[in-house]
């Protein structure tokens, strides 16, 4: 916690005493509790270090009303570097090479930025000047410094100010249009400059910076531009891309891709926590303010700098980046700057700046003294001497005195050894000297993989020749998965004697797909990814699409009856997932499980699980085991048909249910029900078939057991054997849609190989159809 105080002078001896004990014991009382009270001269922070005083003592005299705030972030300054250095986090769009780490693009036009560009960008000690000082205002509200005559200031002259007839300029009503093109006036009591005034006040956010960030977005053209006027549709103008009438977004959230008005008034229009739909200017104006407030003032990013470098947030240090593009903040300084310098004189009002202190940081950074480079290089002394060359690697870019102080390894190579790779040295120029004669150089020696980094005169550094990677592919072009699952894409590179084959694997949307840098895909969730893998030293890309679907799970029933001792095989409906499951049971008394067969232990309810292995999505259903009294029996005869777990054959066609429950079945005290394949209860005088079920059930009606039928040769299951079988299987064979389930695939497996029908099982009904002998035996 930061309190501010100023300088007093004395008046009693005596006071000062007190002043200093109250002091001392405050001091020692604030170490205590780890507080820290810090004080200002002249409106600058005395906690700043001498090196920033210097600079913000002249912003002060030419801007008296100006302060200017310590943030002391605690981190150091290498490492803040190299954390923003992380893939796809710092990017420019430069060209010259000193401000690229190479040519491999983020997005298009856009590169990572070089380790140099970076420390220049982020140095505050290059931006303290009346114009790049705006990049560390505070954005957030003090009623003390922030006033509306400034807010009218900075509006002043645009489409959003009115000209009176003096020539002066005031501030304008608010009328727009809805979503039909009427034009409303129920806000022609509220101005604009007032909103958003209010807006900042209420939400705690800076007004002038409000109303300074539309200005940038719209340049606050009520009546063109296509994010404030309210008019979006393509009647008005034909580059729009569907009806956003009626719909406001002052500040341009969400506008990006391709159609990036359109983006932003989708935003507009979908209802959210901002007070979304935004259908007028004052809920756009306020929503907007709400939104920079939450999703970035509130968590310490109340500059344009610590928008774009989050220093200052520990749950997302170096995350949740508002911009991307390194020089972004001092690109908007110049701005907000240009803003209040023509607006009626606001560059002179009262401005409060919050400026980052970093440990190890001092001085300003050049912009070009080295560019960030990173080519293959070998060492090669341009004078031939006739004996190897040694080469001496230093700790910076000059000779000290004497020569040798600063050496920091030395290495030794023929002339003609410019293969070096050959001789497990790799050597990289990683900053080339632009003002100076030395080149910065990696030396890695494979064989142990220890790495050497120091300056070398550039005359010695020559560009190596080498087989580089022109192209490369992969196995897959688009990829389908389910949830959970994995697949390992492989690539192909050209040329294969390619030197360095290094790569980097990414992914559009890990929260659909992850992949790691072997090429490993992961699916997370249902949708659509793009994995990209790119050659680091060339920046060739490949791609593959990803498309992954959810898995699911279920059963046919939500309730199982088992009798004591007998066992029940599920089988699941299983979707977009291997058919790999387990099942349990929560009581282990009531039944077990063995392999995915329940097994009925004693009478009573429990709970059956079945769980896919690949995306742990479940089915649950109630099993209830039953155990027959000493009178209740059910058996069926092996003699007369062949039983098989659940399953019956060798069943005569044109057998009737009373002939099997004449002559196959033992029933005591149970009732008994024969259902067809199509699940219709059967008469005594019907025919069974392939899929007819008999359906076994105690005195309550609760299903103890069940057995299904099978008749070789009755494919449609009326049971007989017809031409209507056998233009089941034809249809099967050659894949036409046809109604064949297991139980009418292995009746029509007449002759019991195992496998699906075939032409042999065609032949085998025609010959019975013909009348010929021993073609069907069951």
């Amino acid at each position: 916690m930061v309190y501010r105080s100023k300088e007093k002078n004395s008046v009693i001896k005596a006071m000062n005493l007190v002043l200093v004990m109250v002091f001392a014991f405050t001091t020692i009382f604030s170490n205590f509790l780890n507080i820290t009270y810090a004080s200002s001269t002249n409106g600058i922070d005395d906690s700043f270090p001498e090196e920033y005083k210097q600079y913000l003592r002249t912003l002060r005299v030419a801007h008296p009303n100006w302060t200017f705030t310590a943030k002391h972030t605690g981190l150091n300054w290498n490492d803040v570097i190299t954390a923003e250095m992380a893939w796809g986090t710092s990017l420019t769009d430069q060209k010259d090479p000193w401000w690229r780490r190479d040519d491999v693009q983020v997005e298009a036009g856009w590169v990572n930025a070089s380790r140099a560009a970076i420390e220049y960008a982020m140095n505050p000690l290059n931006f303290l000047n009346e114009e790049q000082i705006f990049q560390f205002q505070t954005l957030e509200y003090n009623g003390n410094t922030q006033i509306k005559a400034g807010v009218d200031g900075i509006l002043y002259a645009t489409n959003m100010s009115v000209k009176n007839e003096d020539g002066t300029y005031g501030t304008l009503p608010i009328k727009y249009y809805d979503n039909t093109g009427v034009l409303k006036e129920d806000l022609v009591s509220k101005t604009y400059s007032q909103v958003i005034y209010d807006a900042g006040k209420d939400q705690g956010i800076n007004p002038y910076h409000l109303a300074a960030r539309i200005k940038l977005e719209t340049r606050a053209d009520i009546n063109g531009n296509l994010s404030i006027n309210g008019r979006y549709h393509p009647s008005y103008d034909s580059a729009c891309v569907g009806d956003y009438r009626g719909l406001y977004n002052y500040y341009n959230i969400s506008a990006n891709g391709a159609n990036p008005i359109a983006k932003a008034l989708q935003y507009a229009k979908t209802p959210g926590i901002y007070g979304e739909p935004w259908d007028n200017p004052e809920k756009a104006i306020i929503g907007g303010a709400m939104f920079i407030k939450k999703e970035y003032v509130s968590r310490g990013q109340n500059t344009l700098y610590f928008q774009k470098y989050n220093v200052v947030d520990p749950a997302n240090l170096y995350g949740h980046q508002y911009m991307t593009n390194i020089l972004a903040a001092k690109s908007e300084a110049s701005f907000m700057y240009k803003t209040y310098k023509e607006s009626n004189n606001t560059l002179n009002m009262a401005h409060e700046f919050i400026i980052p202190v970093y440990i190890g940081l001092s001085g300003t950074t050049a912009e070009e003294n080295f560019a960030e480079d990173n080519t293959r290089v070998y060492l090669d002394d341009p004078v031939d001497s006739g004996v190897p060359d040694t080469f001496r690697i230093r700790s910076a870019p000059q000779i000290s005195v004497p020569d040798n102080a600063n050496i920091i390894h030395s290495i030794t190579f023929n002339d003609d050894q410019k293969q070096i790779k050959d001789n497990g040295v790799e050597i990289t120029r990683i900053a080339r000297g632009v003002n100076v004669q030395w080149d910065k150089i990696r030396i890695k020696y494979l064989n142990d993989g220890s790495v050497v980094e120091g300056y070398i005169f550039q005359k010695y550094v020559k560009n190596l020749n080498y087989p580089k990677i022109t192209s490369i592919s992969l196995d897959k072009t688009s990829l389908n998965l389910f949830v959970k699952q994995s697949q390992k894409l492989n690539t192909t590179i050209n040329p294969n004697d390619a030197w360095y084959k290094d790569l980097t694997w990414s992914s559009s949307d890990t929260n659909i797909a992850t992949v790691d840098q072997t090429g490993n895909v992961t699916a997370k969730a249902s949708g659509t990814a793009t994995i990209t893998v790119t050659t680091n030293e060339t920046g060739k890309t490949a791609t593959c699409t990803v498309n992954i679907v959810d898995s699911a799970i279920s059963l046919d029933n939500t309730n199982y009856s088992l009798l004591k001792g007998n066992k029940l095989t599920l089988k699941p409906i299983i979707q977009n997932a291997e058919p790999v499951y387990t099942i349990t049971v929560d009581k282990p008394e009531i039944a077990t499980v063995s392999e995915n067969v329940i097994t009925g232990i004693t009478a009573g309810t429990a709970n059956i699980t079945i769980t896919l292995t690949d995306s742990g999505k479940t089915a649950t259903a109630k099993l209830n085991v039953f155990e027959l009294s000493a009178d209740q029996t059910f058996e069926v005869d092996t003699t007369k048909v062949n039983v098989n777990g659940n399953e019956i054959t060798k069943i005569s066609p044109e057998t009737k249910v009373s002939d099997i429950k004449t002559n196959a079945l033992t029933v005591n005290n149970l009732n008994i029900v024969f259902k067809d394949i199509n699940n219709k209860v059967l008469t005594e005088t019907d025919n069974v078939g392939t899929g007819t079920k008999i359906e076994v059930f105690d005195g309550s009606d609760n299903l103890i057991y069940t057995y299904n039928m099978v008749i070789y040769g009755d494919v449609n299951g009326d049971g007989k054997i017809s031409a209507t079988d056998l233009t089941y299987i034809q249809r099967y064979i050659v894949e036409l849609p046809t109604a064949m389930n297991d139980f009418s695939l292995k009746a029509g497996n007449i002759n019991k190989n195992g496998k699906k029908p075939s032409a042999s099982d065609i032949t085998a009904i025609q010959r019975y159809i013909v009348g010929l002998p021993n073609t069907i035996v069951q």
